[in-house]
């Protein structure tokens, strides 16, 4: 597994927001509601096949959970829907790993990342977030599909 390293600026989020473990597939569950009410969130960047899934642990999280945000990114915070939440990504450079196949195999693939790759490198890492980057290369349920980890890198 070898990353990209990229740098992006700063960038503003809007999306559903879940917490906990995800035990019973809320995450995947919430995508679905997500995919359903995205077209009411107003200011999006990209068009709707590109969206980010966001996490991150607060300090008095329970051990074992975690937020998760599925999302867009927009130019603005005018007229968020009020069921959604925004959160501002911090400008930083990142470790860029593709994900191929399923999602189910997703967890493989965190596990090099944390596991092998990083240990290895001897990168330090920002610990209060990462995210996904789905584009036209993710295909549901496909073996074929692709998506983006993005890993913040200390300073």
């Amino acid at each position: 597994m070898e990353p990209k390293i990229k740098h992006l600026d700063s960038f503003i989020i809007v999306g559903l927001e879940y917490y906990g473990e995800n035990k019973h597939n809320d995450i995947g569950e919430m995508w679905d509601k997500f995919n359903q009410m995205a077209t009411s969130i107003p200011n999006k960047v990209f068009p709707m096949e590109a969206a980010f899934g966001v996490c991150y642990i607060l300090p008095n999280d329970r051990e074992g959970s975690f937020h998760y945000i599925a999302s867009v990114a927009v130019t603005s915070l005018e007229k968020i829907p009020s069921n959604m939440v925004s959160k501002v990504i911090p400008a930083s450079n990142y470790a860029v790993f593709t994900h191929y196949g399923k999602l189910d195999t997703l967890g493989e693939t965190y596990w090099k990342i944390y596991q092998e790759w990083l240990p290895e490198t001897g990168l330090k890492i920002r610990t209060d977030f990462d995210f996904e980057y789905y584009d036209k290369r993710f295909v549901q349920n496909s073996d074929s599909s692709e998506f983006d980890i993005y890993i913040a890198l200390q300073d």
